[in-house]
């Protein structure tokens, strides 16, 4: 993901110092992202009433592909710009728990997708350049938890979060702007009633997405 990200940047900064002076104060645009993301948990099996942690399980990883839709507009002041977006990403990130010698997974679950709204602040870095910081409020859908080995599946509740990050951004011909964006998503923990009124299954989980964007962007106001 670093890689990713580092090679990223430094074509997006190549690129701008070759063109010429972009246009817009003020803009909006909408556009398409494509990426990577990195999903954690920790798990708790806790009694209810009673001691939490009987069971833990730290850092349980899944990986996979990461698109989604992006639109918002940014108003620019200088060098400074002042932006409020909004974006929707599915994701294709399986969680699998299983034990040494147990035939199948214990415990597995997906993560669906998300949708996010917020906002950036950025800098100017040349006139086709932007470099940017975001933070904003995200909501992530997770599949039913199911258990092969036992034959059940659970519910899990959509999960609320704060997602922050950063990126960069270059306008390579008219209107037409690309970039790459890595960002966070801390979600809220999720109580999942395994055993109702005996036992809960916690979870604590974080989302790591690193992607390109394409966007379009338009004017609203003049120079």
């Amino acid at each position: 993901m670093k890689s990713f990200l580092y090679g990223a940047c430094a074509l997006l900064i190549s690129t701008a110092a070759l063109l010429g002076p972009a246009h817009a104060a003020t803009s909006c645009y909408g556009g398409v992202t494509l990426g990577q993301s990195i999903a954690q948990s920790d798990l708790s099996l806790d009694a209810v009433g009673g001691p939490a942690g009987l069971v833990t399980v730290d850092s349980i990883g899944a990986d996979g592909m990461s698109g989604g839709i992006t639109g918002g507009c940014d108003w620019r002041t200088g060098a400074w710009v002042v932006g409020a977006w909004g974006d929707y990403s599915w994701h294709s990130a399986d969680f699998e728990v299983g034990a040494f010698g147990a035939p199948g997974n214990l415990i597995e679950w997906d993560l669906e997708d998300q949708w996010s709204v917020g906002g950036r602040l950025g800098f100017m870095a040349t006139e086709r350049t932007l470099v940017y910081g975001l933070i904003g409020w995200t909501r992530a859908r997770y599949g039913d938890i199911s258990s092969p080995a036992l034959g059940a599946s659970f519910d899990i509740d959509d999960r609320d979060g704060v997602v922050y990050g950063g990126g960069i951004e270059v306008e390579v011909v008219e209107n037409i702007v690309v970039g790459a964006e890595y960002r966070y998503s801390d979600l809220e923990d999720v109580d999942v009633a395994i055993l109702p009124g005996a036992a809960n299954l916690k979870f604590d989980s974080g989302l790591h997405t690193a992607r390109a964007v394409l966007k379009y962007r338009f004017d609203v106001a003049a120079p």
